[in-house]
């Protein structure tokens, strides 16, 4: 069943069937049950031809928007599952690709009926010659193909002391019925805590094996990848704004924002939800049900 799925020849029902016999609350936790062996993962290798037949197949009119999506999702919770990943069956940019997928499809998300034909035109036009989607120069389109871009501050891990939830948040994109992040498109940090703190936590808790909520991703700190300065030049007014801040973007799109403050709170936040906004040229968006006001002042 698990193979058929994988191919696209079987339901995301059927997956909740295997889910619910082994006693599991999450299908993406079916992996970790399983005891399979390297062959078994090969066997189940997601490569993004495959990803893209089935797209193709949606494009055609052959399977609806909801069949997709839910296969997607699925998808992506398996290959993200801690037993699949320490397989190293499926690369970074598949997951990545699987994920984006997830957030474009998601028919709460509402992303417009024209606007989702044409990127997974794009999508498929990738990853149907294999080749990765460029997700970095890809994902800002999305966002502002969403529009309004409905942010949500997420809740940090109940380990965190209030004081260390004061130093660093993330913020998401959640799917409204069912609360499920979607999509964590920046986190934001103080520059004492992200320099001093993060690192050498983010070590421990990997070891320990319980990174679920810590980000993993390779980022490049590098001074010419800090959009601070580009942004600056383009909003001249942001060179005189509440806080100083760097900003940095990994290769699979996604922000990490620095600011010149001792801890984070309400203004803080939105103040980064609106160079987030700016970075990615969203005209209208909302955090946690507030206007971020995008006005460059």
């Amino acid at each position: 069943m698990l193979r058929r799925f994988f191919r696209g020849k079987a339901s995301a029902d059927g997956l909740q069937v295997i889910a619910r016999r082994l006693d599991l609350t999450r299908e993406g936790d079916i992996c970790d049950r399983l005891s399979f062996s390297p062959r078994d993962f090969r066997q189940i290798a997601i490569e993004p031809p495959r990803l893209a037949r089935q797209i193709g197949l949606y494009l055609r009119g052959g399977l609806g928007r909801e069949p997709l999506f839910m296969w997607v999702s699925q998808l992506h919770r398996i290959v993200t599952s801690r037993t699949f990943e320490a397989s190293g069956t499926c690369t970074p940019a598949v997951s990545n690709t699987l994920r984006l997928l997830s957030v474009l499809l998601d028919p709460n998300l509402a992303t417009p009926a024209d606007k989702l034909r044409a990127s997974l035109l794009r999508i498929h036009a990738w990853l149907a010659t294999d080749r990765p989607v460029p997700l970095r120069a890809f994902l800002p389109k999305i966002f502002r193909a969403m529009a309004p871009l409905h942010l949500n501050v997420l809740q940090n891990p109940l380990a965190f002391s209030l004081d260390r939830r004061e130093q660093w948040l993330d913020v998401g994109i959640i799917a409204p019925d069912d609360k499920n992040v979607r999509l964590i498109p920046f986190s934001v940090f103080t520059r004492n805590f992200f320099r001093k703190e993060l690192p050498a936590m983010i070590a421990r808790v990997t070891e320990e094996g319980s990174a679920d909520w810590a980000r993993r991703d390779s980022f490049y700190y590098h001074p010419e990848n800090n959009q601070a300065i580009a942004l600056q030049e383009r909003y001249s007014a942001l060179r005189s704004g509440p806080v100083g801040f760097q900003y940095f973007i990994d290769e699979s799109g996604l922000a990490e924002i620095i600011l010149d403050t001792k801890a984070i709170r309400r203004q803080e936040v939105l103040f980064a939800s609106k160079l987030f906004c700016l970075q990615n040229r969203v005209r209208r968006a909302t955090l946690n049900g507030r206007v971020v006001p995008l006005a460059a002042r």
